[in-house]
């Protein structure tokens, strides 16, 4: 949220004896490093943990925490690549934990790696994982399916995708048919572009983490993608809705691919994986070998479990992560995140949370500092909403006003049919894919 003039002011420390008057504990500091890193502070905060942010924004609900809880936020950056120079002041011993878009600077980790402990999966899982050919091989015994893929473009009439392996948040997706190609497809000799044939489906994620020799599937959610209601273009994410109930066919068969890429890649600690339902069955579509998006959707019931798992995972403190997961409480009341992007008439006022009308379970966050709105296609902020059902979500986010809405006055009343429109889709290929297991076993 905003800060009040009653607020300490925000400091983004930049000198040692800065941080060491920030810092009293270093053993209970962890830096976070991450494209935003105001959900993974909050973890941070929840489990005891002294938080040291470096991302891409500083939005202001950030800043905010960091002040209440003795944080620094050690920004801004504009690449991964200035990470190790931003931490170059901070006492070596603090580990830095990375999420998202940092599995694609493996540079930046394997430097960082020579002067501090780093917190995540190894460069050598995150390689395999990212590979297509690997996923596409890895899921051929399992009831789970993996889109066709070329890494040259496809001579077909039939609708493709052409990806990046680096891309992140479906930044680099984009539709392929024919001479109607990307820009990006048209050197087909780049090692990190491919191409994969689009499937008409409803994109979900789950989140596991690894205990030992042990697996455990945290829960599964609902991805909004593209949503022009919310100024999302494209592939590009823009919100998630969970955790989502999992017939036992469904989440057995999510947990085995969670399984068989923890083994086939090594992959340790908190991790998420991309799905697509569809008529024809369940779809691996990626790997995010780090702490989701989608974590925030479980810490609610379980106090900064996600990074606390992660950190022991990751660390090899089994008994003590089998101790936190026998904790763990899978939530009953869903949730949603609605990434609004910027759009050319975006105005200013969005950025002023007393505008806006909220149904009392919600609230704003990823606030900028700089209430000048950025270039389109850019994140601008988000709403957060908590509710004891599904109805009652959608019932929510029909309640949303914006501030000087204009002629975006009916985005609420859109992006409530787009939910309903979801759910209902959702509940009727859910159906199919539990019908056909059962059949495949009576059979």
């Amino acid at each position: 949220m905003a800060a009040s003039s009653t607020d300490p002011p925000c400091e983004s420390s930049s000198s040692h004896e800065r941080f060491a008057h920030r810092l009293p504990y270093p053993e209970k500091s962890i830096i976070l490093a991450s494209a935003s890193t105001r959900s993974l502070a909050e973890s941070a905060v929840a489990a005891g943990l002294t938080p040291i942010c470096c991302d891409f924004f500083g939005d202001r609900d950030l800043l905010s925490l960091l002040n209440r809880a003795g944080g620094t936020w050690c920004g801004p950056l504009s690449h991964a690549s200035e990470l190790p120079r931003l931490l170059q002041d901070l006492p070596q011993e603090i580990p830095v934990c990375w999420a998202g878009g940092f599995e694609h600077a493996p540079e930046c980790l394997e430097l960082l790696a020579k002067i501090r402990p780093v917190l995540g999966a190894t460069l050598e899982a995150v390689a395999k994982v990212r590979r297509p050919e690997n996923l596409q091989r890895w899921m051929r015994p399992l009831p789970v399916r993996f889109p066709d893929i070329s890494r040259t473009p496809p001579r077909t009439d039939t609708p493709w995708l052409s990806k990046r392996q680096t891309s992140a948040g479906g930044m680099g997706v984009q539709r392929y048919r024919g001479d109607d190609s990307p820009p990006h497809a048209a050197a087909p000799t780049d090692p990190d572009v491919y191409f994969q044939r689009l499937l008409d489906g409803i994109p979900c994620s789950a989140m596991v983490c690894t205990a030992g020799h042990d697996l455990h599937l945290m829960g599964a959610s609902l991805q909004l993608c593209g949503w022009d209601c919310l100024g999302a273009t494209d592939f590009r994410f823009c919100g998630n809705v969970g955790p989502i109930e999992l017939p036992p066919a469904l989440e057995t068969a999510m947990h085995a691919t969670a399984v068989t890429i923890a083994r086939e890649s090594g992959l340790r600690g908190v991790f998420g994986l991309d799905f697509l339902l569809s008529a024809e069955g369940l779809w691996l579509l990626e790997v995010n070998p780090r702490i989701p998006a989608s974590h925030w959707i479980y810490d609610r019931n379980n106090a900064g479990l996600s990074l606390a798992a992660h950190i022991a995972a990751v660390q090899g403190q089994v008994e003590l992560l089998q101790n936190r997961l026998r904790q763990f409480i899978r939530c009953s009341r869903p949730a949603g995140q609605f990434i609004l992007w910027a759009e050319p008439t975006s105005p200013v006022s969005l950025f002023d949370e007393k505008l806006w009308e909220l149904p009392a379970a919600a609230r704003l966050a990823d606030l900028p500092v700089d209430t000048s709105v950025p270039s389109a296609g850019s994140p601008l902020l988000s709403v957060l909403l908590e509710s004891s059902t599904m109805e009652e979500l959608v019932t929510c986010v029909r309640q949303i006003r914006e501030p000087h809405a204009g002629n975006r006055s009916s985005r609420w009343t859109v992006t409530t049919g787009k939910l309903q429109q979801l759910l209902a889709r959702w509940k009727v290929l859910v159906q199919l894919f539990q019908e056909a297991a059962d059949s495949t076993a009576t059979a």
